[in-house]
């Protein structure tokens, strides 16, 4: 297997990936070619950190980040709004209820339990291949990304589930990310990870 730092090249791949290991997930439910300008607009922000797990030429898992979580999501919609609405047209006119909750996930206030003297950064979502499970795909790149991180700040965050989600939270528990508290995104309970590199 080769790790190695994803390109904008790499997004058909990424978002292939991201809809058969997160079926159930709300940006999976926008459609593969939102998935693709999504994770485009993540990759070409100057601020992105991803890193990929290739088995030959597949990618079998990834993780994605920022340097700076603070305003992050806010900085995509402006650099690539106009792919980003045409590309999920489709899903808003099949349910425009979904308009709301994705303007009201991107231009959200910072979250009140980040460090408030930092902009740290960020774990925005670790993916692997559900056929690969178990095998230490997730760990390793996790290694990788914390080492890129490393080297520009000393603090990452990142958000999951709080219920129904015993295995991804006890997943970062082990990697020594600390609970740095619990906030509601809509209806959904979330926590907040910590860790000091």
């Amino acid at each position: 297997m080769i790790y190695r730092k994803l390109m904008l090249g790499d997004t058909k791949q990424i978002a292939q990936l991201h809809e058969k290991a997160f079926k159930q997930f709300f940006l999976t439910s926008l459609g593969k070619e939102f998935l693709k300008e999504f994770y485009y607009s993540i990759l070409q922000n100057k601020n992105s950190i991803a890193i990929g797990c290739f088995q030959e030429d597949d990618l079998i898992g990834f993780a994605v980040g920022t340097l700076e979580v603070k305003g992050f999501y806010l900085q995509i919609l402006k650099s690539n709004f106009l792919n980003l609405f045409i590309s999920s047209l489709k899903y808003i006119f099949q349910k425009p209820s979904i308009i709301i909750r994705i303007i009201q996930g991107i231009i959200k206030k910072d979250n009140e339990l980040l460090p408030q003297n930092d902009n740290p950064a960020s774990l925005l979502s670790i993916c692997v291949d559900p056929n690969f499970s178990d095998k230490g795909i997730g760990s390793s790149i996790l290694v990788e990304f914390e080492k890129i991180i490393s080297m520009h700040k000393k603090v990452i965050v990142l958000t999951t589930d709080s219920i129904d989600n015993e295995k991804v939270n006890t997943f970062y528990k082990a990697k020594d990310y600390k609970l740095q508290g619990q906030f509601l995104q809509g209806a959904r309970k979330m926590n907040l990870y910590i860790k000091y590199l």
